[in-house]
């Protein structure tokens, strides 16, 4: 990152430019397999933390200017990395959910466990989140 810092986002070239950058090199990197990742509350402040000091040093946003976590995201059009983490989950699962049955990954989820679901039918949650495919006859 030092690297990074001292060559691109410190440089005189546009806010866009620098943004694109951080989504082409940084993003990719800092989201590698978070699909399988167990985000606690404290793991995703951290991802959000990183997140936030990424986007200031690319804006050259310095600590004194007393800019608030809010502004920086509206300023660079980009959601919280938790949010993008979650959406990727939820992507990821609906695409084993529609896979055939015959296929390992879809094998895994129809293992029995002793222990009870609470909350809603899984089958209801699903369908809210459109992972289940209308069966026609």
């Amino acid at each position: 990152m030092k690297s990074l810092t001292k060559n691109i986002l410190r440089s005189s070239i546009t806010q866009s430019v620098k943004i694109r950058l951080y989504n082409t090199y940084v993003l990719p990197v800092l989201l590698y397999g978070s699909e399988m990742w167990d985000v606690t509350l404290k793991s995703g402040k951290r991802l959000d933390a990183f997140d936030q000091w990424c986007l200031r040093h690319s804006l050259q946003i310095p600590f004194t200017a007393h800019v608030t976590n809010q502004v920086v995201p509206t300023r660079t059009v980009q959601p919280p990395v938790t949010q993008t983490i979650m959406a990727r989950r939820m992507r990821f699962f609906c695409h084993i959910v529609r896979s055939d049955s015959d296929e390992d990954h879809k094998r895994t989820l129809n293992v029995s466990t002793t222990r009870r679901r609470t909350g809603d039918d899984l089958a209801v949650v699903l369908d809210k989140r459109g992972c289940v495919q209308q069966k026609t006859t």
